[in-house]
């Protein structure tokens, strides 16, 4: 499970980075191939690090909660 979370965090800072990249220098045709391919990988990280049984209902709403909360301040 640390691995798998290990890796999460990993694939989401090289996202992260990239889309920086991309902000800052504009997009290309490989900068975009290879932002989908490391957004692919994150969804397929983010499978493994969450179990199909025993996800918590109340940490998705309360995720989207604050996501909407971060909307309305913006």
């Amino acid at each position: 499970v640390e691995e798998a979370m290990q890796a999460l965090k990993d694939v989401v800072a090289l996202r992260d980075l990239l889309v920086a990249e991309r902000r800052a220098e504009g997009a290309t045709p490989a900068r975009d191939a290879r932002l989908a391919c490391v957004n692919a990988v994150l969804s397929l990280t983010w499978s493994g690090a969450v179990p199909i049984m025993g996800f918590r209902r109340e940490r998705l709403e309360k995720a989207r909660a604050a996501l909407q909360d971060s909307e309305a301040m913006a």
